[in-house]
Order: C-alpha cells, then structure tokens, then sequence
C-alpha cells in the first residue's frame, strides 16, 4: 500500500524573482576551458549558470523554449527565449530567473497549452512538489502533491488542463495522480515492483502510455484511453535497461522507447501503430542514458554522452537511423535535446566541465 511520508514543511526561499550569473555571452574554441570543441567552428554556445543535475527543457509554443536547472544549493533557476532565435535570452544571455523553493531531484516540466508550464519535483520531505506559470506570465507559489517518493517524477498531458504524474512509492510500486482541471486525484497504485522512475508520454487526446524498468531490468509498459488506474499487469516488453528509460511518440499511435544496456550500446524498441517491433541495436558506446526529441515530420534526434564525454547524436528521419557522429564538447552528464524553432531545428543542452550549461543547435 502506498503510504504517504509525513508531509513536512518544505523549507521555502521566498524571493522576488532576481537574475544570478551575469556574465557576456560566449562560444567557446577548441582551448577554452568548459567545452572544449574538437575541430574548427565555435558552434557550443555559453548559458552561463552553475548547476548539478541535467536541466530541464519545455516549450509551450513553437518559438517559446524555457530551460530550468536545479543549481549546487538546490535552487531553481530559469531562463527562456521567446523568438525562436537561441541566440537570445532572457533575462540576460547567461542569466537566470531565481524561483523560490529548494528542489532535491532532477526536474520534470510539461505544457498543456499556451502560456502554461506545469513543475514538478521531489522536496525535502520525499513528496511531489508542483509549481505553475500561466498567463499572467507569473510563477504560483510552491504547493505538496504529498506521496512518499523515490526518484524523478513522470509527468505527461493528455489534454488541455490535464495532467498525469507517475512515481516510483517508497515501496517500489508504481503509482498515479491526476489533476482533471478542477482537483488533483489521490495517489493510486498502480501495483507492481518497479526499480526505476516511471515515464510517460501521450500521443493522443485522452491516452497515456506508462514504461517502468522492472526488477528484471526489463522495460514494462501499460496504457490507457482515459485516466490511469489499477487493473491490466505491466506488459513486458523485454530489454536490460542499465538506466532510466527514455520514451518518445512520432505521432498518432507511435512510439519509441530507447533504453543502454550493459554493453553501453543504445537499443529501440518501436510501436508501429500494429504491433511492438524486436529490440533493435542502434549502435554507438554510451556514458549516458539517451535523450530524444521528435520533431519535424516523425523525425527523432538521440543525444548521449560518448566514451570520451564529448556529446554524440543520431537522427531518425521517419524511415531509418542515420549514423552516431561527434558534436564535440566536454560534458559530465548526458546531454539533453530538445525541438526549437517551430520543430523545424533541434538544439542540445549540456552541462560543461565548468558547471555551466551549454547548447547547440543541430539543424
């Protein structure tokens, strides 16, 4: 039985919001300290800040992109850019947005329309926090979703002003809340003993696809057409997943699941509207669990942390994968990718070997 952890009160920074890290805008050359690029083009792009988990990365609108690191002190900092040109942010070309609160998980974001982020992250006390931006172009303040968690949280849309958060309990079950545009739902279980964060995606009005690593390391999946619940098992989708698992839709009935295995090799496994296809080797020697991003017309990017911490990607073009090729860099934690500029492009964010955040756009 899921039991909630004695809700605590989260020790909360109450700041108006105040930019940190100013400092010129940059690019670095292959002898520069933080991302040394190997070969010619300055193409790696400074963002300043000064953080310890990977960011996070949302757009609520084609030529919006917001970006949110948790910072050493486990402060959250934001910034964003609002023309499609990553040349330019805001507040400042290295600055941030500091938001109240303390944060000790990675971040999860997720938009169900315009002008809205939804934030959520693990507090002090082992509970779900959410936190939300919306029109009025203002951050509410931090409020508990309690639950006793272990881990990162999934968080997916449906629709809009529906959300599905997905978590691993601290008895290693799965487990769902729903907010239906008036109320959050109470935590469900969703049964079953998982040894990793859930992640969902939905690649339709109403339907949710959850994945879960099981205690055989294996990938495990159950959908709905509707809201989550209790009831069909967790279908095993096979796999050795050394990681979290990364999870993607195309389109209308399509998935990816991209997961390293211990060889350090990325494999997928794809749902072609039919059927579930066979684990596939794409190749490559990983340090990190793959990030992907679909854009375009059924296109997909990975990113991953290569054998020598520079960045490598690969591309999927609606048909077939390309081959793995460098970017270059210096990175101490696998890279994150995200669909810019109306879908049209695809930029790489990355923590460099100064602690600051780094991107690149691909395409």
């Amino acid at each position: 039985m899921f039991k909630l952890a004695n809700v605590y009160c989260l020790s909360l920074l109450l700041l108006t919001p105040e930019t940190c890290n100013a400092e010129a805008p940059e690019t670095y050359n292959a002898t520069a300290p933080g991302l040394h690029i190997r070969g010619a083009a300055p193409t790696w792009r400074s963002l300043g800040g000064w953080f310890s988990s990977p960011p996070e990365i949302v757009s609520w609108n084609p030529e919006r992109t917001d970006v949110f690191i948790r910072s050493n002190n486990n402060a959250v900092h934001h910034k964003w850019q609002s023309s499609g040109n990553l040349g330019s942010w805001s507040p400042g070309p290295t600055d941030y947005e500091s938001i109240e609160g303390r944060v000790f998980s990675g971040m999860t974001a997720v938009s169900w329309g315009e002008h809205r982020i939804d934030l959520f992250a693990l507090g002090g006390d082992n509970s779900c926090w959410h936190w939300s931006w919306d029109q009025d172009a203002t951050w509410d303040a931090w409020e508990s979703l309690g639950g006793g968690i272990i881990g990162e949280i999934g968080a997916t849309s449906r629709g809009p002003n529906l959300l599905d958060l997905f978590v691993r309990g601290l008895d290693n079950a799965a487990y769902h809340k729903g907010f239906n545009g008036f109320a959050w739902s109470d935590w469900v279980s969703l049964e079953g003993i998982i040894v990793g964060s859930p992640q969902a995606v939905s690649w339709g009005p109403g339907r949710v696809d959850a994945f879960v690593k099981g205690i055989d390391n294996g990938v495990h999946h159950k959908a709905w057409d509707g809201v989550p619940g209790p009831g069909d098992r967790w279908a095993p989708l096979g796999g050795k997943a050394l990681d979290e698992l990364t999870v993607v839709s195309i389109g209308v009935n399509r998935l990816h699941v991209f997961i390293r295995q211990a060889d350090n090799v990325i494999y997928q496994r794809r749902w072609d509207g039919v059927r579930w296809n066979d684990w596939e080797s794409l190749g490559g020697m990983a340090l990190s669990r793959p990030s992907a991003a679909a854009w375009g017309v059924g296109k997909i990017t990975l990113a991953v942390q290569g054998a020598h911490n520079d960045v490598f990607v690969n591309d999927f073009d609606g048909t077939k994968w390309g081959d793995w090729r460098s970017i270059g860099g210096s990175v101490t934690h696998g890279p994150v990718v995200n669909a810019v500029r109306q879908g049209t492009e695809v930029a790489v964010f990355a923590r460099g070997t100064d602690g600051g955040l780094w991107t690149y756009v691909l395409h």
